[in-house]
């Protein structure tokens, strides 16, 4: 999977500074796959250090692939060959990227790659793109292994997006009946408790937590998961009975995020053993709430229906990822106006008041889903 690529450039530095972040080694980021497969195979490029191998492994679904091959994030062994990239940098007009909306990045070109510095300042990290190929370097510390998995779940999602998937602010779960249930509502509405809820009590798989893609095809609509961190506040931790799993050694025990606790994917699994799937075809849309009159089918057609899809589909713009950076070619044309009409009339909605206890109305639901 290694492969020698020549740089070219016109500054001896920068080619020297290059060639001691990175080496002559490129680890192929396999734009060509199907982008279902691709946490798969990322999961065979971990580095051997411990804690940074367990949160590669958690967030791409627990896997425990055997580590072999190249490492995911090489090491940076020469601090002072990034001050030479970002005083390269500083002698250009200054290019900027933003790969989220609170983060920017400086973009420094060379020869058919970009190079990209997570600071102005000496960076911790820097990532060389190029055609069909991605590298990150790092230096040495327990983010190393973090920054190539944040970028490994981006080419996955920009990968899925180039072919069709739409994406939406969801959560999903995979039903022991092989179909997959979505989750579709606004911060605050239950989408995450509801959906760990379908799991302890109805047996089901976690697919996604906040991120849904999906895809309209000629058997039905494809449902494909982000991997992503899941985020308890006290309140779900107390109603499902995981106080003691706090305690337990997880990646960053200290993490969270508005108030709440930030746990990977195969964390879950191995504390609370919620299991995880890739996705399926989908069988109904949920939309939580805990106002809502109460918990039934409803119409597609229904108002409530139709503003909740597009309040939260995030196609073709995400406001998490609203740029294309890394120049996958992501040129979907779905959207909006074009994927929920197919989702009214390709699939079920159902309404779920989630004020009530959480076994309760999983057995509501199931009664519903038949």
């Amino acid at each position: 999977m290694t492969r020698r690529v020549a740089a070219v450039s016109a500054t001896p530095a920068v080619d020297a500074a290059v060639e001691d972040i990175f080496g002559t080694a490129e680890l192929g980021t396999g734009l060509t796959v199907a982008g279902v497969a691709l946490a798969d195979r990322a999961a065979r490029y971990l580095t051997d250090e411990p804690n940074t191998l367990r949160y590669a492994r958690d967030v791409l679904r627990g896997t425990d692939a055997p580590v072999s091959g190249d490492e995911l994030v090489d090491v940076v062994t020469s601090p002072e060959a990034l001050t030479v990239l970002v005083a390269a940098a500083a002698d250009r007009p200054p290019e900027y990227c933003r790969p989220t909306r609170s983060s920017r990045m400086r973009v420094l070109r060379h020869g058919e790659d970009r190079l990209y510095f997570d600071t102005d300042a000496v960076p911790d990290h820097v990532v060389r793109h190029g055609p069909g190929r991605l590298t990150v370097a790092a230096i040495p510390g327990p983010d190393r292994c973090r920054f190539g998995v944040r970028y490994l779940r981006e080419l996955w999602y920009r990968q899925l997006r180039a072919e069709g998937f739409s994406c939406f602010h969801a959560s999903s779960v995979r039903m022991p009946s092989g179909g997959v249930v979505l989750l579709v509502g606004d911060s605050g509405a239950g989408k995450t408790t509801l959906a760990l809820a379908l799991c302890v009590y109805g047996g089901g798989e976690l697919v996604a937590n906040e991120r849904t893609l999906v895809r309209p095809n000629d058997d039905g609509i494809e449902v494909v998961g982000l991997p992503s961190a899941i985020r308890l506040d006290d309140r779900t931790v107390r109603m499902f009975g995981w106080q003691n799993w706090i305690g337990q050694p997880c990646w960053n025990p200290e993490r969270n995020r508005k108030a709440k606790l930030e746990r990977l994917p195969g964390e879950l699994a191995r504390w609370t053993g919620i299991g995880s799937s890739c996705g399926g075809p989908l069988e109904a849309v949920l939309l939580p709430g805990p106002e809502l009159a109460g918990t039934g089918w409803i119409e597609g057609t229904a108002e409530h229906v139709r503003e909740t899809l597009r309040r939260n589909c995030y196609s073709p713009v995400d406001p998490l990822w609203p740029e294309d950076w890394l120049g996958i070619g992501d040129t979907s044309t779905a959207s909006t106006t074009t994927v929920v009409p197919r989702l009214i009339a390709g699939t079920r909605f159902m309404t779920c008041r989630t004020a009530g206890p959480p076994s309760t109305l999983v057995r509501h639901i199931d009664s519903l889903l038949g």
